[in-house]
């Protein structure tokens, strides 16, 4: 066995275990909840400029200010709206969002 296979040998390291359930919880609220301030700062402003935008718009937004994946936004938007700290309607034929208001 040649010198550089007995070194590779010795460097191996078993696989990394994969994150618990709680652990993986715990980072993915981590990441929405960063995403989720820049939702709501994208929320209030479009609401100051009229209240209309289309999915596209906050997806640029979030993902220039904070480097998330496009379809994150999305997401936490419908999260937003579930919780109740958002509302808005959708006119499904233009991808428009139209919202009616943001809670503080």
């Amino acid at each position: 066995m040649s010198a550089a296979h007995q070194m590779a040998l010795l460097s191996w390291q078993p696989p990394q275990p994969a994150l618990k359930a709680s652990e993986q919880d715990r980072e993915l609220a981590r990441v929405a909840s960063g995403i989720a301030t820049v939702v709501l700062d994208f929320c209030r402003r479009s609401l100051e400029a009229g209240g209309t935008f289309h999915l596209s718009d906050l997806s640029g937004y979030v993902v220039r200010q904070t480097g998330a994946a496009p379809s994150s936004p999305d997401r936490i938007l419908r999260d937003l709206k579930a919780k109740g700290h958002i509302s808005y309607t959708v006119e499904r034929a233009a991808s428009r969002y139209t919202l009616t208001g943001v809670r503080s």
